[in-house]
Order: structure tokens, then C-alpha cells, then sequence
């Protein structure tokens, strides 16, 4: 298992790229006040996915060359920490 610890702030920020066949991931939002909103590479905080401070995503799969990006609200950022497993 890999950990990484990315910052976001108001600009989309390349978090995790998958680098296998089906590769698991969870997402975590280390911030105590800012949410954070992960999608693809234009995602917004209007229509990423929502992770709430100190909250995380369950697990879920990523497949060779897949991104997930994040940011944050206008004058907010945050740190998240990405795990991730070998291949299933």
C-alpha cells in the first residue's frame, strides 16, 4: 500500500492516476473546516463529489490511466491523503 499527501486549494489538483488493471483507492480529506469536491480534471466545488473535513470516501476502484482530481471552495484549502492498495 502507497500513501501520499496531496494540498488542494482553488485550482483542480491531480491527485491519484490509476496504474493497474483494478487498483483500490480511498480518499481522504484531512482538513478540520474546508470540504473538498474530487472529480475529473474540471471539476468544480458546484459539481465534484463532496468529502466533508475529516471525512473520507470508502474504497473504490480506479483502472489504468483513470485521474481523480480535487479542489477546494474559492479562499479554501486542504490536504488529502490518498491510499492506495495493489491490484484485486
Amino acid at each position: 500500500m502507497k500513501a501520499l499527501r496531496v494540498p488542494v486549494g482553488e485550482q483542480p489538483a491531480l491527485i491519484v492516476v490509476g496504474r493497474g488493471n483494478d487498483q483500490k483507492v480511498i480518499i481522504r480529506n484531512l482538513s478540520r473546516r474546508h470540504a473538498v469536491y474530487v472529480g475529473g480534471k474540471a471539476v468544480t466545488a458546484d459539481e465534484g463529489f463532496h468529502v466533508a473535513p475529516d471525512e473520507a470516501l470508502p474504497w473504490f476502484h480506479m483502472h489504468q490511466g483513470e485521474e481523480i482530481w480535487a479542489v477546494c471552495s474559492v479562499g479554501q484549502t486542504s490536504v488529502v491523503s490518498v491510499l492506495v492498495g495493489g491490484t484485486v
